[in-house]
């Protein structure tokens, strides 16, 4: 289709119609050579095609590189027929410049400044060419440089500021205690600033994060708006923990959510799950979190409105297989989210061991390909592209309902934590990094040159800030009595203390049961179902029959009237695990497959109109990922019955 393709291509395939068609053939002839002209357009082409895939080599995303990456032999000339001498041909420009032709010198530059700048993007395996095209689209135009507003640009430096200095106020007041400070990769967040804002002009209205302990104080005040106060009470020798449903943690594993009004003025919620020291062990328990409030919201089928967003380290993501396991969920029906923001705080070392030890891929994000996952590699020392990069994120997110990772590409300051001394393994890496400003000041005194904003303002600033911050720390220490610190955090969703384990009447008339019993035994009208299943379901309905005392009940029947029962007052029940629509050993069948047609068919959801939801999903053969989604499932949803089958067998 003439019509899909830019101008030049199109008159491009049409003189390779045209050539083919003067091409004659007989069996003693060899067919005529391709024209050097139509050979060169091709050149040209996989040229292109070459810097979409691998200009990330070249990208400079390193901020702590000792030299400029070399040039990768995918991307050198002679592979595609081309000498020095070329440079100034005239070639078919492909979209990419106005015209359509130009020198060959003019498009490697345009390549070269859109592929090998400081934004690294790999997207040509993503088996989505609607995706593929829409980046190239997006990107190609705006030679992947952001173009951001004045009021952008301060957001950024505000967002910089708030994650800079209250870390150095931390390092100043509470020497020594562990924080695992975010230092280094303050970037994190303005990225999740932008995750927000744009999240929220696109739809989304929640946001659930998952991340591991580096930076977590520092999400909890600038993104959740955790108050100071609270956080630097939990540094203080008085700190009592409410430990109230196993909420009594270390300050860097604690969850909170809150209500936030963005500067756009719309409001969204923001949850932070708890997290244990078990690294990325809460990736599956945010999807299943996301997936519960979906069905709740109605949005099931668009997954437009609620959103997981899943913090890695570079080591964590790369060597945890819990990884792995959740990202199997990301395509799976009892699973799907509708897509995930992967941020990967790339500080380029786990605890002390370096990459090379640590992973045998060339990138910590590579996983991301066995799923088709788009990967923007970032540097922490270009702010603005971050941000770019994130938008585009959430675009493809919105719009494709896919994966998307972000990797930060960053340094650590200190240690492992702030008392570990790291110059006992990396002492060159960390006399570059003890030389190094802040992110912080690079990009406030970038602004001042732009003129976006003034010296003065900016100081002053940052000084109002540094005051609240003491403002806040003695307020906390001229408190009377220490507060506990958790907020809005923990998951009792309002209940009192004394109300949360009342018993409950489980019993059921048994005329009830019997009526139930009916309705998952009845075969639909011109369903074929299996022979051997038909006496099952027949053999239900006898042990309900005659005297309810005499009754046997097998397994399967017990399980199908309590599921009924609770479906039928309107109770959503969810079930999964590997087999656990058959069940392992054949005895439970809430699914009925067609003999004839196989189609699927599930009898407790066909009890009566206004039953309860039933959902009942074969997982894959994992155990630790679908586990932890259904346990965060239950957490969002907790007056749902929701029941992970561990296989035996």
């Amino acid at each position: 289709n003439p019509a899909s393709v830019p101008g030049s291509w199109a008159a491009y395939f049409a003189s390779v119609d045209s050539a083919e068609g003067q091409i004659n053939h007989s069996p003693r002839t060899p067919a005529a050579a391709p024209s050097p002209a139509l050979t060169q357009d091709h050149r040209v082409f996989n040229l292109i095609l070459a810097y979409r895939a691998y200009g990330h080599l070249r990208a400079k995303v390193n901020p702590i590189a000792t030299h400029t990456p070399s040039f990768p032999y995918e991307l050198d000339l002679s592979r595609f027929g081309f000498k020095e001498r070329d440079l100034g041909i005239e070639v078919p420009t492909g979209g990419l410049l106005p015209g359509l032709t130009a020198p060959l010198k003019d498009i490697i530059a345009v390549l070269e400044e859109t592929y090998c700048g400081r934004i690294g993007l790999e997207y040509m395996d993503l088996q989505n060419p609607d995706m593929e095209t829409w980046l190239q689209q997006e990107i190609e135009p705006k030679r992947f440089r952001p173009r951001l507003t004045i009021d952008q640009k301060k957001m950024i430096l505000n967002h910089l500021n708030k994650s800079e200095l209250f870390e150095s106020f931390l390092h100043t007041k509470y020497t020594g205690q562990k924080r695992f400070s975010l230092e280094g990769g303050e970037t994190l967040i303005p990225i999740l600033g932008a995750i927000l804002e744009t999240g929220s002009e696109l739809g989304l209205s929640e946001f659930y994060i998952g991340m591991a302990h580096r930076g977590r104080l520092n999400v909890l005040s600038n993104i959740l708006n955790k108050s100071y106060g609270d956080i630097f009470s939990e540094f203080e020798e008085g700190y009592i923990p409410d430990s109230f449903e196993g909420s009594g943690d270390v300050k860097y594993h604690k969850g909170f959510k809150s209500q936030r009004t963005l500067e756009s003025g719309r409001e969204i919620s923001v949850h932070l799950a708890a997290n244990p020291s078990h690294l990325e062990a809460v990736n599956p328990l945010v999807q299943g979190q996301v997936r519960a409030r979906q069905i709740l919201m109605g949005d099931e089928r668009t997954q437009q409105k609620a959103i997981p967003i899943l913090i890695h380290g570079d080591a964590a993501v790369a060597g945890q297989g819990i990884v792995y396991e959740t990202l199997q969920l990301c395509h799976l029906p009892g699973y799907s989210v509708g897509g995930t923001i992967h941020v990967v705080v790339n500080n380029q070392i786990g605890f002390t061991t370096l990459p090379k030890d640590a992973r045998s891929t060339r990138y910590c994000t590579d996983i991301a390909k066995s799923f088709g996952a788009p990967v923007f590699h970032v540097n922490a020392e270009d702010p603005e592209g971050c941000v770019y990069a994130t938008n585009l994120a959430l675009e493809l997110r919105q719009r494709f309902h896919t994966d998307v990772f972000i990797e930060l590409n960053c340094w650590r300051k200190y240690g492992h934590n702030e008392s570990d001394e790291p110059a006992y393994t990396q002492p060159l890496e960390y006399q570059l990094i003890n030389s190094k400003r802040p992110v912080r000041e690079l990009y406030r005194d970038d602004l001042i040159h732009q003129g976006v904003v003034e010296r003065q303002v900016a100081e002053q600033l940052e000084e109002e800030f540094k005051a609240s911050l003491q403002a806040a720390l003695d307020t906390e220490r001229g408190s009377p009595s220490q507060k506990n610190g958790n907020g809005k955090e923990g998951a009792s969703n309002g209940k009192n203390r004394d109300l949360l384990f009342q018993p409950v009447a489980t019993a059921v008339p048994l005329q009830t049961l019997k009526e139930i019993c009916a309705r998952f035994s009845t075969v639909p009208e011109g369903f074929t179902i299996n022979r051997k299943l038909k006496r099952i379901v027949e053999q239900r309905v006898e042990m309900l029959e005659g005297d309810a005392g005499k009754a046997s009940i097998d397994w399967g029947m017990g399980e199908h009237l309590a599921m009924a029962s609770l479906l039928w007052d309107g109770t959503h029940v969810r079930l999964s695990g590997q087999d656990s629509r058959r069940g392992t050993f054949s005895q439970r069948h809430a699914m009925w497959v067609d003999q004839k047609l196989e189609r699927k068919y599930f009898p407790l959801s066909h009890l009566k109109e206004d039953q309860g939801r039933f959902d009942v999903f074969n997982s894959p053969l994992s155990e630790y990922a679908v586990m932890g989604f259904d346990m965060g499932y239950s957490l969002a949803n907790p007056e749902a019955l929701v029941m992970w089958e561990a296989q035996f067998g």
